[in-house]
């Protein structure tokens, strides 16, 4: 059955409803916000406020292809499973014989460049912090060292007058 033919007899928002990238792209505000994942077109309207990596990913990665920087971020099995009441239906695939470009063969023109750029400097942040925190974690333990040696001498030459 063409993608025509599914999106015609679906309902919107029934799980067998078919949506181009252009209609996926129309919907990518905090107030309409749809997302494709390894094919799935999800509605995370309601999800956006809730998500544990704050609304601000999920509005970058609003009305692309999300699959990239989902996979990035190594989401758990229950994150995947948190999805499905999302899910409204699938992304037309690129197999379609239209010449307009599709999600995956024109990054720059559908956000999908800014999401996994937005997605890469996250992570690099993250990394940052954490190096960040084991610097200041060793500079600490190395100040408790010297003033325990400091004491220790202190004592020992105490001990010995």
């Amino acid at each position: 059955m063409a993608a025509d033919q599914l999106r015609s007899s679906a309902k919107p928002g029934s799980c067998s409803a078919v949506y181009s990238a252009q209609e996926i792209r129309a919907h990518s505000s905090p107030q309409d916000l749809w997302m494709t994942i390894h094919g799935k077109v999800y509605d995370v309207t309601n999800f956006a406020p809730e998500h544990p990596g704050g609304v601000e990913v999920l509005l970058d990665c609003g009305g692309v292809d999300a699959s990239e920087a989902f996979d990035d971020v190594a989401h758990s099995d229950l994150a995947r499973e948190m999805l499905e009441p999302y899910f409204i239906g699938y992304a037309e695939t690129a197999a379609k014989t239209s010449s307009e470009p599709t999600v995956a063969s024109d990054p720059e023109k559908n956000g999908l460049a800014k999401c996994s750029s937005r997605r890469k400097d996250m992570l690099r942040d993250r990394r940052r912090q954490r190096t960040a925190v084991l610097v200041l974690t060793g500079v600490a333990f190395t100040c408790v060292l010297v003033v325990m040696a400091l004491q220790k001498i202190q004592w020992v030459s105490l001990v010995h007058r």
